[in-house]
Order: C-alpha cells, then sequence, then structure tokens
C-alpha cells in the first residue's frame, strides 16, 4: 500500500485532535487555525495546503496545514514584505538577496524573472511561466550573443519592485509565529478566544487592531535561528516566546484574553521594577522546533508511518 501524502496523514492529526476537543462533534473534519473554517477529507486536495512558518522564501519548512486562501492571502500581502526585509539584511552583511518578479529589458527584449545580487555579482534566471515563450527566446537569444561577443556601451534595463512596510513584515513573522506554536501545542492552544484579535489582524493587515505588535529584536542573533518556549516566570511575562532569526515574537500563554492589549505595559512594568538585570532570569520551558505537526496539548498519539 503507498504511503499517504503529507496533506492526509496531517489532516487525520488534526481531525483526531478535534474530534477530542469539541463538543459537539465536527465529524471528519480539519480546521484551519489561521480563519478557522472546517474542511472534510474531500477537500484536502483542492483547499488545504502544507504551511511553511517562516516563509520558504527565508528559509522556512512546512509544519501545517492551512487553507489555500489563508495561504496564499499572506504570500501576497505579507511575506513579500518580509522578503525584502530579509534581502536588505543580507546585501548589509555581505550575503546574497533574491528578488522575485524583476523585468529586464535587452535590445528591447523583455524577460521576467528572478534576480540574484551578491559578492560574485548579479544573476538573473528568467520564469518560463512568467514570460510569453517567443519573447523569452528573443531574450535569450540577445543573451547568448552578448556573452559569446563582449562589447562596452551596452545597456540592459532592470526593474525590480521594492517594497517598505515594516508593519507588514512584523505581521509575517507574528503569523509564521502563530503556526509554530499551533504546530507544537494545537488546536486547544491556537483556539482559544485571546487570537480572536490576531486572527482579525492579519486579514485585514492595513488596520492596526493590535498596536504595538508584540515583537522584537536582538540583531546579532543568526538567521537561522529557530525557538519556542513557554515563559513562565516572572508573571508578568508569561507567555509563549518564538523566536526566528533576530526577531523575538510573544504571544499568550493560555486564556489571557486581553494579551494582545496589556502585553506592552506589563512588558513595561516588568522592565522598570528590575533593579539588577544580570541577577535576573527568566523561567522558561522549551520545546522542539516543529517540523510537523505535533499536537503536544491535545492529547493525540502521534501516527510515524
Amino acid at each position: 500500500m503507498s504511503a499517504r501524502s503529507t496533506e492526509h496523514r496531517w489532516f487525520d492529526l488534526g481531525a483526531a485532535a478535534l474530534d477530542r476537543l469539541l463538543v459537539p462533534k465536527l465529524g471528519d473534519k480539519y480546521v484551519c487555525p489561521l480563519c478557522r473554517d472546517s474542511f472534510d477529507r474531500s477537500q484536502i486536495a483542492t483547499d488545504l495546503t502544507v504551511e511553511h512558518a517562516p516563509p520558504s522564501s527565508i528559509g522556512g519548512r512546512g509544519i501545517a496545514l492551512t487553507c489555500r486562501a489563508c495561504n496564499s492571502r499572506s504570500g501576497s500581502q505579507l511575506d513579500a514584505e518580509l522578503l525584502h526585509r530579509h534581502n536588505t539584511r543580507q546585501l548589509a552583511r555581505g550575503g546574497t538577496a533574491a528578488y522575485e518578479n524583476v523585468e529586464t529589458t535587452q535590445e528591447g527584449t523583455l524577460a521576467r524573472g528572478r534576480l540574484a545580487i551578491g559578492p560574485e555579482g548579479l544573476r538573473f534566471d528568467p520564469i518560463e511561466r512568467q514570460n510569453h515563450p517567443e519573447r523569452l527566446q528573443e531574450n535569450l537569444e540577445v543573451s547568448s550573443r552578448w556573452a559569446q561577443t563582449p562589447l562596452a556601451g551596452r545597456e540592459i534595463t532592470m526593474r525590480i519592485p521594492i517594497r517598505g512596510n515594516p508593519r507588514l513584515a512584523d505581521l509575517s513573522l507574528i503569523r509564521a509565529a502563530f503556526l509554530v506554536a499551533f504546530a507544537t501545542l494545537g488546536y486547544v492552544y491556537a483556539l482559544q478566544a485571546a487570537f480572536e484579535v490576531l486572527i482579525k489582524q492579519l486579514h485585514l493587515p492595513n488596520e492596526q487592531l493590535i498596536d504595538p505588535l508584540p515583537i522584537f529584536y536582538d540583531d546579532s542573533s543568526p538567521d537561522d535561528l529557530r525557538e519556542i518556549a513557554l515563559v513562565t516566570r516572572p508573571h508578568l511575562l508569561r507567555s509563549v516566546i518564538v523566536r526566528i532569526g533576530p526577531a523575538a515574537i510573544f504571544l499568550p500563554l493560555e486564556w489571557d484574553d486581553r494579551f494582545f492589549e496589556d502585553f506592552d505595559d506589563r512588558r513595561s512594568e516588568f522592565v522598570a521594577g528590575v533593579t539588577d538585570p544580570a541577577a535576573f532570569s527568566l523561567g522558561v520551558e522549551r520545546f522542539d522546533w516543529p517540523t510537523s505537526p505535533q499536537h503536544l496539548w491535545d492529547g493525540v498519539e502521534r501516527q510515524t508511518t
């Protein structure tokens, strides 16, 4: 018998968790953690997708299922802003940045594709599905001729989409952190009422429903840092903390309905009360970074095949 797809296995884990937790029962259904809509087994191939957190464009891996609408909405509204920030950080550190949907023009021929900028220079790779076949062939022929007979004075024009909305980039990371927490802890954590305002904020990213956002930065942290932990003390800082590269995102621990309204005040009160930072320590319970849904708080026995 052939192995079931990742989507089917993760659907089964989610459906089993919901069957254990909810009264009345939903039946054989999966709930998208980002919109809380339910999907039955017949919709796996059409309406559910493997979600990467953080986004795959900055090195994330698939960790959970979300609905296709939520996944697509994030890519167009939030993740592109995060990729722009990541590219800027990479270039500042002497690394390589990659830009999508770049247009180049040589001798009047237009091509669309991906541009990489790094210590070794520029590399443009046309994306076949983004180009008319005949125009792409013409552009490739011009590029080949230029490579064979280099001449000074030739011009190439590039149009690089530049974004710059830091708040949307922050929301992309907060969204990723929420999905990491869901993949680790499960529905009993992700369905709590405290997240209703976050879910609304993610669906209306240009409105300031949560302000300030519970995210902080340490630029000395490596880009590949991945951590999730519970902060259990002091009481003012009780939360789930997810670290993605230089970003530290704070989320409610459990049944803390005013978390997003009160977190900044709690943090300020805590900082004001610390008289000896060198002697201070957090009470922390760490978890392994998820590579698939764990549902640790849902009481579901995980399947390994």
